[in-house]
């Protein structure tokens, strides 16, 4: 572990576990933490994870295979979300999503951007390295200074 207030869980050589989804026991590791970073799993359960930390603040799901942002609604005391690197074709259940900072989406299969209106906090969204054919719905983000969509 790299320091008191990080826990970071992967599946992989380092572990000695191949593939296959996390149990119950591996986010427990992750309770009181207040960033979490889980790498190389095939689908990540949220719920599980935010019952081992709801006060989780950043969120760190870089480098797995999420084909779809499900139960993000829960996410609520978020503010740093990361899930580049991963399979995502749509964006989707944002809107509750308003204490968000920063949004890393890069190097997914998102080909639009929308459902966004609700991020009025949000200063930093990375969404580079798509399949982007149409942008909306960034005129409420006021407090967005860094879009990076290269």
């Amino acid at each position: 572990m790299e320091d008191d207030e990080t826990v970071e869980i992967s599946e992989g050589p380092q572990l000695g576990i191949e593939g296959g989804p996390l149990g119950a026991d591996e986010y427990e590791h992750a309770a009181a933490i207040p960033v979490i970073i889980i790498s190389g799993v095939q689908e990540p359960n949220i719920e599980e994870i935010l019952k081992a930390d709801p006060d989780c603040y950043e969120l760190d799901l870089n480098h797995n295979r999420i084909e779809k942002l499900e139960k993000s609604e829960l996410l609520t005391r978020v503010e740093r979300w990361y899930v580049s690197w991963n399979l995502i074709k749509k964006i989707e259940n944002l809107y509750i999503l308003t204490s968000l900072v920063e949004l890393e989406l890069s190097d997914n299969q998102i080909s639009r951007l929308e459902n966004f209106d609700s991020l009025v906090n949000l200063p930093i969204l990375d969404v580079s390295f798509n399949r982007l054919t149409k942008i909306e719905n960034l005129k409420n983000l006021l407090k967005l200074e860094k879009l990076y969509i290269g």
